[in-house]
């Protein structure tokens, strides 16, 4: 049992460094036979989990909100704020915008406009 405590949490920890999140019971059944059907390899479930849609969305936010906040930092000179970053990100994930529009919408604002 002690063993078992002691996958789980390694598999919670790994879960929660590349999610920010803990899996739900269900996931983490899932992981744990995985993880045990290929030799206890942490090494295995990591690169499984870095393959999933999961992650694959995450890193395509990831890079989408790198862009948002590079524009911030070009055209406002700081870094952006959760609400704008957070929309920003949602209007090209979600509404298929581009980044060309998101520069464009910074510069039509007010904020921008007062300080060119």
């Amino acid at each position: 049992m002690c063993i078992k405590m002691n996958d789980e949490s390694q598999i919670n920890e790994l879960y929660s460094m590349l999610f920010n999140e803990s899996p739900d019971s269900d996931t983490l059944k899932s992981l744990l036979k995985v993880f045990h059907e290929h030799d206890n390899s942490m090494d295995y479930l990591e690169d499984n989990l870095r393959k999933s849609d999961k992650f694959k969305l995450l890193s395509e936010k990831l890079e989408v909100e790198l862009g948002v906040a590079e524009l911030y930092y070009i055209l406002l000179n700081r870094k952006p704020d959760k609400e704008g970053l957070s929309f920003f990100t949602n209007q090209i994930i979600e509404q298929n915008k581009s980044l060309d529009w998101v520069s464009e919408s910074i510069k039509n604002s007010a904020e921008f406009k007062s300080i060119i």
